[in-house]
């Protein structure tokens, strides 16, 4: 009977190392594949602060032209104004003293059209109001929306403000 016990204790001490060294196998195994899932992970990370930082280069760019166009408009106000010299700035700083860009284009046009114009300058300038009416609707949504990227779709959306998971509008494509 001891000797049966012995035996017993031989193979349960057997297993005991084999499975120890299976466990330890297992264990540099998880380490290897947790080291691999991580450098994707920066991988991953990295492309898309890529793809996030092209996006946001655009959307400046955006805000920017909108900034110039602003200032375009400023110099048309003073044209239709009739200002010269430094009246030209004070008439600019009226100009942007509306509290949204349509008061600002209400201005604009009654200073233009309060002087005869031409008509090819005025169905111009009728134009250019429209246009830019229609362009100051989405940039006020740029600039006053949340942008969210959506890491699963590879695109970005603009969120009304106070409901980030309501109503989204798509501003770009799969990038």
């Amino acid at each position: 009977m001891p000797e049966d016990v012995e035996l017993l204790q031989t193979q349960l001490k057997a297993k005991r190392e084999k499975l120890e060294a299976a466990l330890t196998l297992m264990d540099a195994e998880t380490a290897r594949m947790e080291a691999k899932v991580e450098q994707a992970a920066r991988r991953m990370l990295r492309h898309n602060r890529s793809i996030e930082d092209k996006f946001y280069k655009r959307y400046a760019k955006a805000l920017s032209q909108w900034a110039r166009l602003e200032y375009a408009l400023s110099d048309w106000f003073i044209y239709a104004c009739g200002s010269k010299g430094r009246s030209s700035e004070k008439m600019r700083s009226v100009f942007h003293s509306a509290r949204s860009f349509n008061g600002s284009a209400d201005m604009l046009k009654a200073a233009f059209y309060g002087v005869t114009r031409r008509e090819d300058l005025s169905n111009f300038f009728r134009a250019a109001i429209g246009k830019t009416r229609g362009y100051y609707a989405f940039r006020n949504k740029l600039a006053h929306y949340l942008t969210t990227h959506r890491l699963d779709e590879q695109r970005f959306y603009l969120f009304e403000p106070g409901d980030p998971h309501g109503t989204k509008e798509l501003i770009s494509e799969p990038v």
